[in-house]
């Protein structure tokens, strides 16, 4: 875990600010953890947007599938980062 306290809502709102949401086709997280960014990302995202959540760490993963599974356009993935490129040419390739 690469915090000792999960992130507030203040923070992840600071964190995200400067995503131009009305653009943005494909946003992916990076390491989410129990998703405290997730949240405000799926609150802010457009329908056409589709949202990554690259989770390394199974039990998170796990977590946020049962948390995030009914969204439409959330890609969860249990997967270290330096694999992304393989993942995002699958999901180019199946859309």
């Amino acid at each position: 875990m690469g915090a000792v306290a999960p992130s507030s809502k203040k923070l992840a709102e600071k964190m995200i600010y400067d995503i131009d949401f009305e653009k943005a086709n494909c946003i992916i997280e990076y390491g989410p953890g129990t998703g405290a960014f997730t949240d405000e990302l799926i609150k802010k995202k457009k329908s056409y947007t589709t949202l990554i959540l690259l989770e390394y760490n199974k039990i998170f993963s796990k977590q946020l599938e049962e948390r995030y599974n009914e969204y439409d356009n959330v890609l969860i993935i249990n997967d270290s980062a330096e694999n992304i490129d393989r993942h995002l040419k699958y999901i180019i390739l199946t859309k």
